[in-house]
């Protein structure tokens, strides 16, 4: 069941949780794969500091900064996405 958002704290809360646990589950997806942060960053194209502030949740992972990794783990945002969304309930 979806949660309802009562308020701007409530919803804000929510949103750094999601970003900690996608943040989370692409470092996971990353070292199962066996590609370092170095790696994904020549094979994105995104800079390493990037990779690396997403990564360890110094900055959010914006929807548009995962298209990066889905390219490098071969999957797509979406799949990312529900896997979070599926490990959090």
């Amino acid at each position: 069941m979806p949660t309802i958002l009562h308020d701007n704290n409530t919803g804000q809360q929510a949103a750094q949780r999601t970003s900690r646990e996608i943040s989370r589950n692409v470092a996971t997806a990353l070292r199962v794969a066996g590609i370092t942060q170095r790696d994904a960053a020549t094979r994105s194209g995104v800079p390493l500091t990037v990779w690396s502030r997403g990564l360890t949740g110094a900055s959010p992972l914006l929807c548009t900064a995962l298209f990066a990794p889905s390219q490098v783990l071969g999957t797509t945002s979406a799949d990312i996405l529900c896997t979070t969304e599926a490990n959090a309930m």
